[in-house]
């Protein structure tokens, strides 16, 4: 007896309990900071040649016009390497179908590459040293 009284006692203040919530209100995060990640397994024994192309080649350009990724070798797990790449413009970088910084990066690397041709080297070359990448977003934690 004394266990249906109380639940029929909780049943009838569950309802109560869920009117006295306040109404959702849309809220933004305060300083949302967000970031494109990028994992790289590359090929056995490629590791070096591509971190050569990054430093002669692809991180000049980076840092001419402002990117300054955040770049890590991992020690454990599946991945070889990881980058943090800032979204300036937030989450509304995803918006463009192409980007003011995707053009600048192109014009950058081209000029430094010496032209299309040899920048279009560069490029494959790297790419023949990764065996698997992946792209992430994330949006860092502000506590």
């Amino acid at each position: 007896m004394k266990k249906q009284l109380l639940i029929v006692l909780i049943a009838l203040l569950i309802p109560t309990f869920l009117l006295a919530q306040e109404e959702p209100t849309p809220k933004k995060y305060d300083n949302a900071e967000w970031y494109r990640v990028v994992y790289v397994k590359f090929h056995t024994g490629k590791m070096g040649e591509a971190t050569k192309i990054i430093k002669d080649h692809y991180r000049p350009v980076a840092d001419k016009i402002g990117m300054n990724p955040a770049t890590y070798d991992l020690i454990s797990g599946e991945w070889d390497r990881i980058t943090f790449f800032k979204l300036d413009g937030g989450i509304s970088a995803y918006e463009w179908e192409t980007s003011p910084l995707g053009i600048a990066w192109n014009k950058e690397f081209t000029k430094q590459a010496g032209g299309e041709e040899k920048a279009k080297e560069i490029i494959e070359q790297y790419q023949s040293c990764v065996l698997e990448n992946k792209v992430e977003i994330v949006r860092k934690k502000v506590w």
